[in-house]
């Protein structure tokens, strides 16, 4: 037997706000309904599926999620039975969408027999067009967010607020990471406006085809019935369209309208963009349109796909249900009536609004009395039984449906796209948000300014630049640091040309100095085309040109590049004429640096050239005796005499070249004398000394007339002494006996630290020189004496410290050990002093902070890291409320050492240590002795990458010569970080101007 297949099911589905959890109930969906009822007995053959729950909401994400819903229940019902759907107002929307989203999936609803929607609105929903006003401000919002996300380069910004995190600044950068947050959130709002829309028209494109299959599959399966006076529908669509009046005007006897342009600005902008704005909250919530980017286009009385789908019910069923309608709105106008007759006595807001809510039963729209009528019942009944292939129910009077309507005869096109009518509010809401973004970038780039800024290196070197144009500063006369400071700020592109400053300064010395090494810089790096423009800067131009391109010469010399011919004729034409003054020395010692050693003959042939001259120079002052005036010839000889680029033998034979006729030419021996200590030319010595007071004096006496003296200081002490030792070994009458006298005979009547801390330097210049056996003996000598040094403090101060000279002699002392591959016995040496230091309580010299970092010095040169350790921790604990410049080279000492420790610096001695540095230094009342120290602190600090610190530091220098070497400094350490921006070679300063090179000068 055949078994017979389940009838088809009937699915009821509500509209907006008619949800109710229960399946059965009098609303028309529910089972047992009146309209069920009615619907069950004329299609007997069919079964009543459960009703489709929905929240009901008027929202259009919510109809989203039902059609989902329902679609999900009715793939499962495809394998079992088919279906008839019915649904009223919004849920005809929600079966549509459910079509559509199955066509989308590409699988037909094979189950689905019939679709019936009545008094359904269907509101085309489209995205909207990018506004350009709101483009424009997502542009300006984000371009404001990268200004103030790098102001600077990016590096520096992030390298700025670590410096502040490690100083504990940290109030400062999380109010600028909330500024920058809120501009961030702004641009990102703006950006979304304008992308929400793109991805709505991005949905929409596969929404459509899905659409039109939908329509393909499923119209020639719905019934669609409407009434000409269906409320909702009709009031939907009047809500499309430009917005009404709403925003109070300006009056034209307003006072503002005085001012020009207030009242149209504020009228056709302001209020009009205000009147956009509350229609558009109010059509949203009427339309249930709240998924951003997508605007209610158009309302129709059927999908865009079916368009223009069925005509209106037939006349005469329309004109039972309005009678029906406007008789139960008259009863319920009575009703109202009623209540407002009691709402004096009531005088409560509540209480009318509860009432007037029981008056309403809803029959008196049209829109909720479709069901109520049995022709539009009956419509329903035959649409289903036609559609599940049964015969007519009421035969002997032929139903009539709605007329299907021709697209070709419908004028209206309620499908067409409507305008944006909302381009006022688009245009105000764009210019408030560019207001606030600006007023946001303003915040946060003035707070930047004035916290952030500082801290980066951009804002250190364009301080520096600031401060070399000031004439307090660059004030210096012949400093070699200015013109060093100069090329390091256009490395740095601070200045397109060096030679911009130098109009700037205003000592002409100073300016002139500057030039020049300027000039050295260029010719270093092989600019010789920028000499004349340099000049050019100098009030006397023509003196100042001889110089610059003399000084080129030497850079180029020191760089190994060779100068343009003509620029090395135009410097002999000149030596030749005997050019005075310091163009003099500059032009003389250009040509002997590019000829040089190999050179020496044609340096000879110029000088021959020149012959001699009594011309007096008065501005050319040897040094040391600024009394004395000498000759251009003896100049020249001085020059010959000290130069680098000649040795000791060429030295002496163009110097006999030369015709000084100085009476009183002591400076040029001593000058001569210097330059032989450290390279020695014996010939030489007995040359200038022969037939002298220097030929027989003795280590002995000169010794001890220096002492006796005692005005000289350690270093002219030390280089005299290294005369006569030097002088007696050219005569072949140096014994090592001579100077172990010496320095017995100092020991008698003379400080012993200060003899102690003199031997120990000449000391280490034999060994540099090469005389290890005198030097051996000389430390064994002060290795012996040095436990009498200390039993001599013991006794004499009690716990008073060594003092500052037995320091050196300590260090010079470990040096010599660890040349002589004694470590052991310099580790012995190290222990026993810093056990002796400990032992000592007071400290009325301050030098308990520079006997520590003397210790951890020594003891790092061993390796000795936990003495190390030891050393730098006792230092660093060391407390003065009264610092002196000890204890700030001390702490300075203590940091340089701990920036030398292998492996991580965990503790943090090294910014311990410079800030304990920093501190005394501010509180030192003299600080004339600390110029070179304050130059190791600023680099240090620079090093560390605290440029700000360092900075500060460096303009409360002592001295201005300080303070520009600070400055060279800290723009080496920026220059380092930015070689590949700076320049294709590194350091075109050269070796002239390095930092080295200039505090060498001030020693």
């Amino acid at each position: 037997m055949e078994r017979k297949p389940p009838p088809d099911q009937i699915i009821l589905i509500h509209g907006t706000a008619a949800a109710d959890i229960a399946d059965r109930g009098s609303r028309w969906w529910q089972l047992e309904s009146g309209f069920q009822i009615w619907l069950r007995s004329w299609l007997a053959g069919f079964a009543f599926g459960k009703p489709f729950h929905w929240s009901g909401a008027n929202l259009e994400n919510r109809r989203d999620e039902a059609a989902l819903a329902l679609l999900e229940r009715l793939r499962k019902l495809d394998e079992k039975v088919g279906y008839h759907l019915i649904a009223h107002s919004h849920g005809g929307s929600i079966v549509w969408r459910c079509l559509v989203a199955s066509a989308k999936q590409g699988k037909r609803l094979e189950g689905l027999r019939s679709w019936t929607t009545v008094g359904t609105p269907f509101i085309t929903f489209r995205s909207i067009a990018a506004s350009i006003w709101l483009l424009i401000a997502s542009l300006v919002s984000l371009c404001l967010l990268a200004l103030c996300l790098f102001p600077d380069r990016p590096g520096e910004v992030w390298t700025a607020i670590q410096r502040l995190r490690q100083t504990e600044q940290t109030a400062s950068v999380l109010i600028y990471y909330l500024l920058v947050a809120v501009l961030g959130l702004v641009a990102t709002f703006a950006t979304i406006l304008v992308l929400q829309p793109m991805i709505a028209w991005l949905r929409d494109r596969s929404l459509d085809e899905a659409a039109r299959r939908a329509g393909h599959w499923y119209g020639p399966l719905w019934l669609g019935l409407w009434h000409p006076l269906d409320e909702p529908i009709n009031l939907l669509a009047g809500s499309l369209g430009a917005a009404p009046a709403i925003a109070p005007r300006l009056s034209s006897t307003s006072l503002l309208s005085f001012v020009p342009f207030v009242v149209p600005i504020y009228d056709g902008l302001f209020a009009r963009a205000a009147d956009e704005f509350i229609w558009s909250k109010v059509v949203e919530r009427a339309q249930g349109s709240n998924i951003v980017g997508r605007r209610a286009f158009a309302v129709g009385r059927s999908p865009p796909a079916l368009y223009p789908g069925w005509g209106p019910i037939p006349e005469e069923i329309a004109s039972r249900i309005t009678e029906r309608s406007d008789l139960h709105a008259g009863r319920a106008v009575n009703r109202m009536r009623a209540t407002f007759e009691g709402a004096y006595d009531t005088q409560g807001s509540e209480v009318v609004f509860s009432a007037l809510a029981r008056t309403v039963t809803f029959q008196e729209l049209i829109h909720t009395s479709y069901y109520d009528d049995d022709g539009v019942r009956t419509m329903i009944a035959e649409w289903v039984n036609l559609h599940a292939g049964h015969e007519p129910i009421s035969a002997a009077h032929p139903l009539v449906f709605p007329l299907k309507l021709d697209a070709t005869t419908v004028t209206d096109v309620p499908m067409s796209r409507q305008p944006n009518n909302r381009r006022r509010l688009d245009f105000a809401f764009a210019l408030g948000l560019i207001t606030l973004s600006g007023l946001l970038a303003m915040a946060i780039l003035s707070f930047y300014g004035a916290k952030i800024s500082p801290a980066t290196d951009q804002y250190q070197v364009e301080r520096i630049a600031a401060m070399a144009r000031r004439p307090a500063v660059n004030s210096v006369g012949s400093e070699a640091a200015l013109p060093a400071v100069l090329m390091r700020l256009e490395l740095l592109g601070i200045a397109k040309r060096a030679e911009d400053f130098l109009d700037d300064i205003g000592d002409a010395i100073t300016r002139q100095n500057a030039a020049e090494g300027v000039g050295y810089a260029l010719g270093y790096a092989g600019q010789f085309d920028r000499l004349d423009s340099v000049a050019l800067r100098s009030e006397n131009a023509s003196f100042v040109i001889l110089t610059v391109k003399a000084a080129a010469v030497l850079g180029a010399s020191d760089a190994g590049l060779k100068p343009p011919d003509d620029l090395i004729e135009e410097l002999r034409a000149q030596f030749v004429r005997k050019a005075a003054g310091s163009s003099m020395r500059t032009v003389a010692d250009a040509l002997i640096a590019f000829y040089g050693r190999s050179g020496a003959e044609e340096i000879g042939k110029l000088i021959k050239e020149r012959g001699a001259t009594t011309v007096l120079s008065a501005p050319i002052v040897p040094p040391n005796n600024p009394s004395l005036d000498v000759t251009d010839d003896c100049y020249l000889a001085f020059i010959i005499s000290t130069t680098r680029h000649l040795t000791a033998e060429q030295r002496n034979e163009l110097r006999a070249m030369i015709d000084c006729k100085e009476t009183s030419a002591t400076w040029l021996t001593g000058s001569i004398l210097r330059t032989l200590v450290d390279e020695p030319h014996y010939p030489t010595l007995i040359a200038i000394t022969k037939g002298t007071a220097l030929e027989t004096v003795s280590i002995k006496d000169l010794l001890l007339e220096l002492l006796k003296k005692g005005d000289a200081k350690l270093s002219d002490t030390t280089l005299k002494l290294m005369y006569v030792i030097e002088i007696e070994k050219a005569y072949d009458r140096f014994a090592f006996e001579h100077l172990s006298d010496a320095y017995d005979a100092a020991l008698i009547d003379y400080n012993r630290p200060y003899v102690m801390q003199l031997m120990t330097e000449a000391g280490n210049r034999l060994a540099k020189l090469g005389d290890n056996d005198t030097a051996t003996k000389l430390f064994t000598k002060i290795e012996n004496d040095l436990p009498k040094l200390y039993e001599e403090h013991v006794e004499a101060y009690k716990n008073t410290l060594f003092a500052e000279s037995t320091i050196a002699t300590f260090r010079g002392l470990i040096a010599h050990f660890v040349r002589s591959d004694r470590r052991n016995d310099a580790a012995w040496w190290i222990r026993q002093t810093y056990s002796i230091l400990l032992d000592r309580k007071d400290d009325e010299e301050n030098l308990r902070t520079l006997w520590y970092a003397a210790i951890a010095e020594a003891a790092e040169t061993l390796k000795l890291d936990g003495l190390t350790k030891q050393a730098i921790e006792a230092g660093l604990a060391v407390k003065e409320p009264s610092p002196r410049e000890p204890n700030v080279r001390g702490a300075i000492e203590l940091g340089i050492v701990s920036m030398a420790l292998r492996g991580d610096d965990p503790i943090g001695y090294t910014r311990a240590a410079f800030e304990k540095a920093t501190d005394w230094l501010n509180r030192v009342s003299e600080r004339e002795g600390l110029e070179l120290d304050v130059v190791k602190l600023v680099s240090a600090w620079s090093k560390l990458g605290e440029l700000p610190r360092a900075r500060e530091i460096a303009e409360r220098a002592p001295t201005r010569r300080a303070t520009l070497a600070g400055y060279v400094a800290m723009l080496d350490v920026v220059l380092d970080r930015s070689l590949a921006k700076a320049s294709a070679q590194p350091n075109v300063i050269g070796k002239r101007y390095s930092l080295e090179k200039v505090m060498a000068e001030w020693q």
